[in-house]
């Protein structure tokens, strides 16, 4: 939940004259809506919990797939896709 709070902050940080790109819209209604459903998963009642947990161990499962992902972005915006560390990510990415 931190870190999802952390992206929303910066995402409204960055926002200066308070109109968002419909790129940060999507992030800010991705992650409120992750936030709503781990605290639904945390807190549901006990018939609702394990079925609540389990889609939501599948969902951050699917979730670290980003990172190499965004990291192959950067390298890709930094045209440095040559090397060695684009290489690994795509791999990495693929295989997630």
């Amino acid at each position: 939940i931190g870190y999802l709070l952390a992206d929303i902050l910066y995402i409204l940080d960055k926002d200066i004259h308070g109109k968002l790109n419909s790129h940060n819209k999507l992030i800010f209604i991705h992650h409120s809506a992750l936030i709503f459903y781990e605290l639904f998963a945390i807190y549901c009642q006990d018939e609702l919990k394990y079925d609540a947990r389990y889609y939501l161990s599948m969902f951050l499962q699917a979730e670290w797939a980003v990172l190499p992902l965004n990291y192959s972005w950067y390298l890709i915006n930094t045209n440095d896709t040559a090397g060695i560390r684009f290489i690994i990510t795509a791999i990495i990415t693929s295989l997630d």
